[in-house]
C-alpha cells in the first residue's frame, strides 16, 4: 500500500501537468479558429467562455490518455535513472506490482471517459454548434418593413419600419414559446447581442398574456425579451457526420436499427473505444520507459509520441471505413485490440527483463546522436 501511494504521488503532478498542456494547446488551436469565424469582431468573451468549455468534453476525450502515458513515462524514466527500480527490483518487486496502483487510476479514468464520450461529448458538441451556429446567424437576423418575420422559432415580428440609426418602430410580435402566447406592441425596439443570444430591447408598449377568459395587460416604458441562441432558425446544412456526433446513444442505436447506417455504427464504437486508448497506452508506458540510463529521455518521449500518433491515426481511417461502409464495425476493434495486444507483449517482455532489442538499440542511437549533435555544437562555438 505505501508502495501504491509513493507511486501515485509521484504520477499526480506529470499527469496535471501534460493534462493542462495538452488541453490549453488544442483549446488554443479552436479559440483561434472561432476568432477566425467572427471576422467582425463581435464576439463576447461570454460566448467565448460558452464555446470552449461546451467543447471540452470532446478535447478530454482525446487528451487524458495522452497525458496519462507521459506521466507514467515521466515517472518510470526518474525511477529508472535515479535507480529506484533497481533497488525495487532486487527487493523482488516486480513491474506488474509497481504498476498496481498505475491500473487502478487507469480504470476509475476509463470509467469516467466512457461517461464523458457517451453523454458529456455529444452534449457538448451539440451545444458548441448550437451556440456557433446561432452566434453566426444572428448577424442576419433582422426584420423586413411591413413583413412577417420568422427567424427566432415560435416567435412572430412584424415591424412598420426603421430608421438610419437601426431602430425599429411600430413593433408587433407574438411569442408561442411557452403554453401561454404572449403578444408584445412597442413604439420601437432594438436588437442586442448578449452572451446567451439575442435580446430585444422594447420601448413604451404593452404585454399581453393569456386568452380573452383570462387576459393580462401590463403597460411598460422598457421591456426587454432575451431569445436564446437555440431558439434561432439556421438555413445552414448539416452534414450527416456532424448530426451523428450530436446523437444520443439511444438515438444512434435508433438510426442503426431504422435504416442500419453505418455512420451511427461507427460512431458508436468510436465512443467506447477511444476511452480504452487509455488502457492500451498504459501497457506500453514500461517498455517505452525502460532504457540504458545514458541513452537520456528525449528518445523514449518520442517513441511515446510516435506511438500516439499511429494509434490515434489508425482510429481515424478504420473509423472513416467503417462509416463508408467498406469495413464491419468489429474491425475498429480488432485494431484496438491489436495494439492492446502488442502492448501487452511488450509489457511481459519488457517485466522479464528481455526489452526488445530495437528499442534498447534505439535509445542507444538517441544518446549517440545527441553527443555528436552537442559535439559538432561545441565545435562551432569554439572555432566562431
Amino acid at each position: 500500500m505505501i508502495l501504491d501511494i509513493y507511486m501515485l504521488r509521484l504520477l499526480f503532478a506529470p499527469f496535471g501537468a501534460s493534462l493542462l498542456i495538452a488541453v490549453s494547446v488544442l483549446l488554443i488551436g479552436r479559440t483561434l479558429k472561432i476568432l477566425a469565424s467572427f471576422s467582425d469582431g463581435d464576439l463576447s468573451l461570454g460566448l467565448l467562455s460558452q464555446l470552449l468549455v461546451a467543447i471540452l468534453p470532446y478535447f478530454l476525450v482525446l487528451t487524458v490518455p495522452i497525458a496519462f502515458l507521459f506521466s507514467l513515462q515521466s515517472v518510470m524514466i526518474r525511477l529508472h535513472q535515479e535507480s529506484e527500480i533497481d533497488a525495487l527490483r532486487a527487493a523482488g518487486v516486480s513491474y506488474l506490482r509497481i504498476f498496481r496502483g498505475f491500473f487502478s487510476v487507469a480504470f476509475v479514468l476509463l470509467l469516467l471517459l466512457i461517461y464523458t464520450s457517451l453523454v458529456w461529448m455529444p452534449s457538448g458538441i451539440q451545444q458548441f454548434r448550437t451556440l456557433f451556429y446561432g452566434s453566426d446567424h444572428l448577424a442576419s437576423v433582422g426584420f423586413t418593413a411591413q413583413r412577417f418575420s420568422h427567424d427566432i422559432d415560435d416567435v412572430t415580428l412584424y415591424v412598420d419600419g426603421q430608421d438610419e440609426s437601426g431602430l425599429y418602430y411600430g413593433l408587433v410580435m407574438e411569442d408561442k414559446r411557452s403554453s401561454t402566447p404572449v403578444m408584445y406592441v412597442a413604439e420601437t425596439a432594438r436588437i442586442d447581442r448578449v452572451a446567451n443570444g439575442v435580446q430585444l430591447i422594447l420601448s413604451h408598449g404593452v404585454r399581453q398574456e393569456g386568452d380573452m377568459s383570462n387576459l393580462r395587460m401590463l403597460a411598460f416604458d422598457r421591456y426587454s425579451v432575451l431569445i436564446p441562441f437555440t431558439q434561432l432558425s439556421s438555413d445552414r446544412p448539416m452534414p450527416w457526420s456532424s448530426q451523428l456526433l450530436e446523437m444520443s446513444v439511444s438515438q444512434l442505436w435508433q438510426v442503426l436499427a431504422d435504416k442500419g447506417e453505418p455512420g451511427a455504427a461507427a460512431e458508436i464504437n468510436r465512443r467506447l473505444i477511444m476511452p480504452t486508448t487509455i488502457i492500451v497506452l498504459l501497457l506500453f508506458a514500461l517498455p517505452l520507459s525502460v532504457a540504458p540510463k545514458r541513452s537520456g529521455k528525449v528518445g523514449l518521449y518520442l517513441f511515446g509520441i510516435a506511438l500516439i500518433l499511429v494509434v490515434y491515426n489508425v482510429q481515424i481511417i478504420l473509423h472513416q471505413k467503417v462509416s463508408a461502409g467498406e469495413f464491419a464495425w468489429w474491425s475498429m476493434w480488432l485494431g484496438q485490440l491489436t495494439w492492446g495486444g502488442l502492448g501487452g507483449f511488450l509489457f511481459y517482455r519488457t517485466s522479464q527483463d528481455r526489452l526488445p532489442l530495437f528499442l534498447t538499440q534505439s535509445g542507444e542511437y538517441f544518446y549517440l546522436t545527441h553527443q555528436r549533435v552537442m559535439h559538432w555544437l561545441s565545435h562551432r562555438r569554439g572555432n566562431a
